[in-house]
């Protein structure tokens, strides 16, 4: 499943997420005006100027889509919180994907280094002097991520 549907799933999609996911390169621009269509169209900030302008594509440039987005997020949730929120729907992804053993190893040392080293995951990298299959160890830190954020809603 494709990362921004298990962070949609799971109820994370927030703005300070689609800002960090945009800045990242996690997301494009198309996605972000689709997800503002979705909050506008719903009601959630109708009587938001930004994100009318937003929903109305006013914003041509990659700067400007990210100023809106910072001035959406307002005092949403910290951004530390988000990365994290971020890296379980990345290794969830990862889990369900229909890959190799051995590509899947090769992916998690890329959402390893794209989340910068993260500790608990230490071990999953193929340079790590652990015992556990990378896979094993990345089960684990999933279920620990899904145990610290799924009920921080």
């Amino acid at each position: 499943m494709d990362v921004k549907q298990v962070m949609k799933e799971l109820g994370f999609l927030s703005w300070l997420a689609i800002f960090i996911g945009f800045q990242r390169g996690w997301m494009n621009s198309q996605e972000v005006i689709a997800f503002a269509n979705d909050q506008y169209f719903s009601g959630k900030g109708a009587e938001n100027d930004t994100l009318e302008e937003l929903v109305s594509a006013r914003y041509v440039e990659e700067n400007e889509i990210k100023v809106a987005l910072l001035r959406l997020a307002g005092s949403d949730l910290d951004e530390e919180t988000v990365l994290e929120r971020w890296r379980l729907a990345y290794l969830l992804s990862l889990s369900d994907a229909e890959l190799s053993d051995e590509e899947k190893i090769a992916r998690l040392q890329e959402v390893y280094a794209d989340f910068d080293y993260p500790e608990d995951m230490r071990f999953c990298s193929i340079y790590s002097l652990g015992t556990k299959d990378p896979l094993i160890v990345m089960s684990e830190v999933v279920q620990k991520l899904e145990k610290e954020l799924i009920g921080a809603g």
